[in-house]
């Protein structure tokens, strides 16, 4: 069978509806955000606070109404979340937590040098945390008083106790049961998973029809790669050999966008629907550069030529567009990146710097838009103002205060 030849513009359209940047947005219920997480299949968590955290950023950026106490809520109390590795430390539906199990089943018998090394440090100490916390109930790290090992583990200087507690949560003996702020309490799956929630041992195959469904569902479409790169749990081999079985079985669609050597794939239902559909949202996006659709540079760059990089990992002498700089999406194009850090002792959200694209004009349509998402992200942020450093441009300045002073 000859694959689905689409265009670029309609393979971003399919990509950004099922990514939920496309169209109508989501309304402020609890049920909304966890509707959103269960189609994105993740939500990546992170440390980084110069804005407020991926998790919350993510959501807000598809849920404009979006309350952060909901997120709290539909792990803690709901149980309808929990928190593992997706594509990174995330936060998944709990509809979903079989397929994780196999992964922390692989944990058990690692043959990772590092991994060996923690278990050996540890060892004492992870029967005795496991005791407690089944006798005591949920603990945090700080519940564990322990000497700090002489030896470098590599692990940020962690005490045992703290690195056992993240081994026990790696191998799925505890779970992340809720945050204090945004310190982890650990208790046991069986506190955590609630009865009704099927947790009977995927197979090899289900694994991989899982991954594979679930990662084309979020994305829209994806190469072989994308769909090895976004939830990992299921081997390189194994997804590679059950792609090969579901294209026999006329379950997924190949699919040709423009001239992009790769192919892609995609569920037949999802590919009807969306091809041929054009780009009608006027709305501008400031993405997290943890956002779903923007964590796999090479699959932005090849279908969005868009070539991001997040520069706080990068020395300051060798930055070009700032320390946290935040991409643009705008019409289904990446127009730029935005430096933004929210002052909250000032409460002022401040524009460090902007570099929009060389055929990007700060036109009075697409200034207006700005501003407005400006002054929607700087009540997301808890800030009072907004201010502009000296980094920016003067007329990039006086065009935005002047379309932020009519609003």
């Amino acid at each position: 069978m000859k694959p689905l030849q689409i265009t670029p513009g309609d393979a971003k359209s399919i990509v950004l509806r099922s990514q939920l940047l496309e169209g109508k947005q989501k309304g402020k219920s609890k049920s909304a955000t966890l509707e959103i997480i269960k189609r994105l299949g993740y939500l990546q968590i992170d440390t980084i606070s110069v804005v407020e955290r991926s998790h919350h950023h993510i959501l807000w950026t598809r849920q404009p109404g979006y309350i952060a106490n909901h997120l709290n809520q539909l792990q803690e109390h709901d149980q309808e979340i929990f928190e593992y590795w997706g594509h990174a430390a995330a936060y998944l539906p709990m509809e979903d937590f079989r397929f994780y199990q196999y992964k922390m089943k692989q944990f058990l018998n690692t043959k990772g040098q590092w991994f060996k090394n923690s278990l050996e440090l540890c060892k004492t100490l992870m029967p005795s945390i496991l005791k407690r916390i089944e006798n005591e109930g949920e603990l945090s790290s700080k519940d564990f008083k322990s000497t700090p090992s002489k030896e470098n583990t590599g692990w940020w200087n962690w005490k045992p106790s703290k690195i056992a507690l993240e081994l026990l949560f790696w191998q799925g003996k505890l779970m992340i049961s809720k945050r204090k702020g945004f310190q982890k309490v650990y208790d046991l799956p069986q506190r955590v998973v609630p009865n009704h929630i099927n947790q009977k041992e995927p197979t090899n195959e289900e694994v991989c029809d899982y991954q594979i469904k679930k990662s084309l569902r979020a994305l829209g479409l994806a190469s072989e790669k994308d769909i090895q790169y976004i939830l990992r749990i299921a081997g390189k081999k194994d997804i590679s050999a059950y792609l090969k079985k579901l294209i026999e079985n006329k379950q997924l669609s190949q699919i040709q966008v423009g001239k992009l050597p790769a192919p892609y794939f995609a569920l037949p239902e999802l590919i009807n629907r969306y091809a041929e559909s054009s780009l009608k949202n006027n709305k501008i996006h400031i993405l997290s550069p943890f956002d779903n659709l923007i964590i796999n540079r090479d699959r932005l760059r090849e279908l969005f030529a868009f070539n991001y990089t997040i520069e706080c990992y990068v020395p300051a002498p060798k930055r070009k567009y700032g320390y946290f700089c935040l991409p643009l999406l705008w019409k289904g194009t990446f127009i730029g990146q935005i430096d933004i850090k929210a002052d909250r002792k000032q409460k002022t959200l401040l524009i460090q710097q902007m570099h929009f694209g060389k055929k990007i004009k700060l036109s009075n349509e697409l200034s207006s838009k700005l501003a407005i998402k400006l002054l929607e992200f700087k009540t997301f942020n808890q800030c009072d103002k907004i201010s502009f450093s000296n980094k920016c441009s003067v007329s990039e300045i006086k065009s935005l205060q002047n379309s932020l002073n009519k609003k």
